[in-house]
């Protein structure tokens, strides 16, 4: 696998964007080193995405048997680092492998490896905002798409913030124009996913009086299991995300989406 990668013709991160990835690490905190890592991911060639996606997938199976290979998540990142990241060139500008040429280059794989570590770690959140094969011209066409939509109706515009909660860190409105419950805010937490989110919405108030007509009683409208979680805006146009997405960390790489439920037919196995 090493060897492959170091025969590539074009590395897997490309030569436009190597050192972007390297320098992802001199970013102050963790929320922009992984925002700028999930939009490096998107700009990639979906061959290049697809095969380091299928390289992590790899190494997270290999790092789940650590208590037996001893393969840990850092273990793993130093090995992997030199083979995604060549090391620099320094000797084009005559420089000889005096201590400072070593501390160099010492510093550099150390940072790298630090990288391949939050790629892999974080490889499920980095990809929930990816569909396996889209193009960059079909994701321009959604957003284009979703932008025109916006401009017609008052589906997605942003509810009124009439709550102190809702400019408290982690709070999240979520939108659901389709059903009764149309809005609500969600502090999110380290486990909450985005199916658990959706089960916020498929309850039915209790009735407080028995004794109205149910031909006066309005219709309860509430999320089904062809319901779903979208992200919304902030160049992605919008895109649905899986039920077992991690939110708060989603929150965290794009605090400013909105989040909108919305119904879409389940494929169902054959």
């Amino acid at each position: 696998m090493k060897q492959f990668l170091r025969d590539l013709p074009v590395p897997l991160l490309t030569d436009e964007y190597i050192d972007a990835f390297a320098q992802v690490e001199e970013l102050p905190d963790k929320k922009q080193q992984l925002h700028a890592l999930n939009l490096l991911v998107l700009l990639l060639p979906s061959v290049h995405r697809d095969t380091l996606g299928a390289l992590l997938d790899l190494l997270l199976e290999i790092i789940s048997h650590s208590n037996t290979n001893k393969m840990s998540l850092n273990n793993v990142a130093m090995i992997m680092a030199p083979n995604l990241f060549l090391a620099p060139k320094i000797g084009n500008a005559n420089i000889g492998k005096n201590k400072d040429a070593l501390d160099l280059e010492i510093k550099m794989a150390r940072g790298t490896s630090n990288i391949v570590q939050m790629i892999t770690r974080y490889k499920h959140i980095l990809w929930t905002t990816i569909r396996a094969g889209a193009s960059k011209k079909n994701r321009e066409k959604s957003k284009m798409k979703f932008l025109a939509k916006k401009d017609k109706t008052d589906v997605y515009k942003k509810p009124a913030l009439k709550h102190e909660a809702d400019f408290q860190e982690g709070v999240i409105r979520v939108q659901a124009p389709s059903l009764t419950k149309s809005s609500t805010a969600i502090q999110l937490d380290q486990s909450i996913t985005a199916g658990d989110i959706i089960s916020r919405f498929t309850v039915s108030p209790l009735k407080t009086d028995s004794k109205k007509s149910s031909s006066k009683d309005k219709k309860f409208i509430a999320a089904d299991v062809d319901t779903y979680l979208y992200e919304v805006g902030v160049n992605i146009g919008e895109r649905c995300l899986p039920d077992n997405t991690n939110m708060l960390a989603l929150y965290k790489i794009n605090p400013n989406a909105e989040w909108v439920l919305k119904h879409r037919q389940r494929l169902k196995a054959v």
